[in-house]
């Protein structure tokens, strides 16, 4: 008569400690995109700052009103492509959640499609030969 209680009571405690770890692994799972999330935005906001006065704000601007090249300007956008192809890395291997790389890609969408981006896309291109799938992601998003 004791032993099916016994019997329950470990598996039901089984049970418990299972989903006590799985909810655990989710949590911290959660916690490591969070950081991720919050690092990269906080690089996203460094890099935009490298840019030259108003470029970034203007980087959405058509085909007739973009800055000149420069220097600066093609190195802020080397620094800006180089931390999208970290990202695209991370997403790559499973360390950024598909929510947050969602999110990243409403952006990039909008910024790498951009003239300015696809001008200067075809010059530093070959800087990113290593990367394959990122410069066929880059590709896609080019008008």
């Amino acid at each position: 008569m004791l032993a099916p209680i016994v019997t329950y009571a470990g598996l039901g405690t089984l049970v418990t400690g299972a989903v006590g770890v799985g909810l655990a692994i989710r949590n911290h799972h959660r916690q490591v995109n969070a950081q991720i999330f919050l690092e990269l935005s906080s690089r996203y906001e460094t890099v935009k700052e490298a840019f030259p006065s108003g470029t970034w704000v203007n980087r959405l601007a058509n085909e007739r009103d973009l800055p000149p090249r420069s220097e600066r300007l093609t190195a802020a956008i080397l620094s800006y492509l180089a931390l999208v192809s970290y990202s695209h890395i991370l997403y790559d291997r499973g360390y950024l959640s598909r929510d947050l790389w969602t999110i990243l890609q409403d952006d990039l969408r909008r910024t790498l499609g951009a003239p300015l981006f696809a001008r200067e896309w075809a010059s530093l291109r070959p800087e990113f030969a290593a990367l394959p799938k990122f410069m066929r992601h880059v590709d896609s998003l080019q008008p």
